[in-house]
């Protein structure tokens, strides 16, 4: 069965797509923020200043993820009239 894709909802896809990137880097920042305070010459009170905006990353990639995948979904969709949709094929006959 051959699925076409005429139209993308944008806070949808990029609600999750945002919330994907986010998770995802926490994943990274968290363990690689601790590696840093725990190497880095220094008292601590510093350490965790300096990591400020490491640990914000995660915030900053929720926001900028959810407005780019905004813009990216009405590109999509006001191209779509033009190019034609996106296809693919699906077997819905297996669970």
């Amino acid at each position: 069965m051959r699925i076409q894709i005429q139209r993308v909802p944008l806070h949808q896809n990029a609600k999750v797509m945002a919330i994907l990137l986010s998770i995802s880097m926490v994943i990274f920042v968290i363990p690689f923020s601790l590696i840093t305070m725990l190497v880095s010459p220094g008292p601590i009170r510093f350490q965790v200043v300096q990591m400020l905006p490491m640990l914000l990353m995660p915030l900053l990639y929720l926001i900028f993820s959810y407005v780019s995948m905004i813009i990216a979904c009405a590109i999509y969709n006001a191209l779509v009239s033009k190019t034609g949709p996106l296809e693919f094929e699906a077997d819905v006959t297996r669970p």
